[in-house]
């Protein structure tokens, strides 16, 4: 407990508190993060929603992306306000917050497009989602390796490292093939000599780079709840190192009591 007081200033019942503020942020991410990939591949991918369908603004085939993003936003809230960590942190949780606000305001775009497929603006909105939310994930990576610098071991510290880098690369080589492929479905629908084969791969692409940004959403869902775990740890070891401490001065002061009455009695 003494090196945690060491990395977080602050009173031990303040101290506390911001414990279980951090740990309420990270439960929502656990939560909402993956949620939102599941419900914008079924958006996108599927007709699911077709029935509530009745003209290309219809919000209620927008709405479970869109709510998983908002729970999202409220998590990094939740995270932001327990005030933990150092301005690197802080810093990282405000570029994540400012990302998941403009995923919420566009992901209303994955219905819209599964809707009208073929309006340009639609798809360009999709586009700029798609490759925003990777970006989100490369953010994530980065919080939750200052989280983990800042509540774990430097062995976990080190784990943390190399699952950003291992992540972000992942990340990198998905918008790269992701951009790649906009463009050859362009350029296939503009000159229409390939309109053919990227018709015939497009289903084996589009999960292919499902499973791609499923592996890195993985291993952040994972990293949320080790931390989760660990946080959880520290406030359990927290209350109990609180109750040793009263269980130690209560005898101290009970001896402080007897003293005087011995001596009276000597005397």
């Amino acid at each position: 407990m003494a090196e945690e007081q060491k990395k977080i200033a602050g009173s031990p019942d303040e101290l506390l508190a911001r414990l279980a503020e951090l740990y309420r942020g990270l439960s929502v991410l656990l939560w909402s993060v993956p949620l939102y990939l599941i419900f914008a591949v079924q958006t996108i991918f599927t007709s699911e929603w077709k029935i509530f369908f009745s003209n290309h603004w219809d919000l209620i085939g927008a709405l479970p992306a869109t709510a998983a993003a908002v729970c999202t936003v409220y998590g990094i809230n939740l995270v932001r306000a327990s005030q933990l960590g150092s301005s690197k942190l802080t810093k990282n949780l405000d570029e994540l917050l400012v990302v998941f606000i403009a995923i919420g305001g566009l992901s209303p775009f994955f219905y819209w497009f599964s809707q009208e497929p073929a309006l340009l603006y639609f798809a360009a909105m999709v586009f700029i989602l798609i490759l925003t939310s990777l970006y989100s994930l490369m953010v994530l990576s980065r919080v939750i390796y200052r989280l983990a610098a800042l509540l774990g071991t430097p062995s976990l510290r080190a784990e943390a490292a190399l699952f950003m880098l291992l992540n972000n690369a992942i990340l990198l080589a998905c918008m790269a093939g992701f951009t790649l492929y906009c463009l050859v479905m362009v350029g296939a629908i503009r000159f229409k000599n390939l309109l053919y084969y990227c018709a015939y791969y497009q289903p084996h692409f589009q999960w292919f780079f499902v499973m791609g940004v499923l592996f890195p959403m993985a291993v952040c869902v994972w990293w949320l709840w080790n931390l989760k775990t660990l946080c959880f740890e520290k406030i359990l070891n927290w209350g109990v190192g609180k109750d040793e401490s009263v269980r130690e001065e209560a005898p101290s002061s009970l001896n402080s009591s007897r003293e005087p009455q011995e001596k009276d009695a000597a005397s």
